[in-house]
């Protein structure tokens, strides 16, 4: 309806005189930062609703001035409310709201596959874009934060990406991961295309999975004013990284001659936790001053694997109180970017060698 009223003066105006029937081209590429209100567009549609507001004003007038036509009176009231309902629904259209995803979504059902090195969960799709997706699984899978995704369309295309699990929601025994896709070829890129808006039985079935329901879409419409001035917020992510149990040895140049053993607990490919006991660095307050950097050092206990050793940044170090010990602690911490180069290829091998 929005959009009908402005197009049907644009193609008048241009079956007139074809000079007349002017419009603007919508920006692409854009991202929209601020809300705001956009009068010129629907200045018209403003216009009528007022005018609709004002007629019902006159209602009591007209049941008071021709009470023989109430009837004819209450069912222009009735109508006048309808396309009022939908004349406010059209301008609030014209608030901008700030954009928080890079890509429209697209509710697909789809199924996904979740590849580890060692192992891989089978999931559906809540929806998806050209920059990630949301896949709903039936357990709550022990995955690194980057992981490979297997997407298969309704008649059978796939693409296989990379993704990063940017937040995961338990929802009783079901699990909702958040991932966004990296590093995406022009290859990868047009096969993701092809299956989101391609591979689609539903456009091409005539019977829809979906019915109609127009009270329900009517109330949708009448509720619009509620959720227009609703203020979004980015949802914050949490750090997903795969469950270990993996002994390490710390060296740290204060230390001089000795190491500290430590249990990794959790890793990711830029983040690892760590479990010990507190009891064995006696200068736990400097480390905590100065969060310096440590070297690890992971021994394989295969004669076939080679042991790995990296380099992290301490970031926090708290005390377990839940753990019988008195002295344990953890500490997060991070792996450095200017030893990115260096260390791309020993993290995804470690988390190959845990899985």
């Amino acid at each position: 309806f929005a959009l009908s009223f402005q197009a049907g003066i644009v193609t008048l105006l241009a079956l007139i005189n074809p000079k007349l029937g002017s419009f603007n081209v919508t920006d692409k590429g854009m991202n929209v930062t601020k809300r705001s209100f956009d009068f010129d567009s629907v200045k018209y549609l403003v216009l009528v609703a007022a005018l609709a507001t004002a007629a019902l004003f006159t209602v009591p007038l007209w049941l008071w001035l021709r009470p023989e036509d109430s009837q004819a009176v209450i069912v222009n009231v009735f109508w006048s409310i309808f396309n009022l309902i939908l004349l406010i629904a059209a301008c609030l259209v014209a608030f901008e709201q700030p954009q928080l995803r890079r890509s429209h979504r697209m509710p697909r059902k789809l199924t996904a596959v979740i590849h580890t090195p060692h192992h891989r969960w089978i999931g559906k799709t809540v929806n998806i874009s050209e920059s990630g997706v949301q896949i709903l699984l039936n357990t709550l899978p022990n995955i690194p934060d980057e992981i490979r995704v297997e997407i298969e369309g309704d008649y059978g295309h796939k693409c296989l990406v990379r993704g990063r699990v940017v937040r995961e929601v338990a929802m009783g025994e079901q699990v909702r991961l958040f991932v966004d896709f990296i590093e995406l070829t022009r290859t990868q890129h047009d096969d993701l295309v092809l299956v989101i808006y391609s591979d689609v039985n539903e456009w091409y079935s005539q019977r829809r999975s979906q019915t109609d329901h127009p009270l329900e879409s009517l109330k949708f419409i009448a509720t619009s004013i509620r959720r227009v001035f609703r203020e979004f917020r980015p949802a914050k992510q949490t750090k997903v990284r795969q469950q270990v149990q993996t002994p390490v040895e710390l060296y740290w140049d204060y230390w001089k001659n000795y190491s500290v053993s430590a249990t990794i607990t959790e890793i990711g490919t830029h983040d690892l936790r760590l479990e010990l006991d507190g009891s064995q660095i006696s200068n736990l307050d400097i480390m905590q001053q100065t969060k310096p950097m440590i070297s690890l050092l992971v021994t394989q206990e295969s004669n076939h694997l080679q042991d790995l050793s990296f380099l992290a940044k301490v970031e926090t170090i708290e005390e377990l109180v839940d753990t019988g010990s008195v002295d344990s602690i953890a500490i997060e911490l991070s792996f450095p970017e200017s030893m990115k180069q260096q260390q791309r290829l020993k993290i995804p091998q470690l988390l190959d060698r845990l899985d």
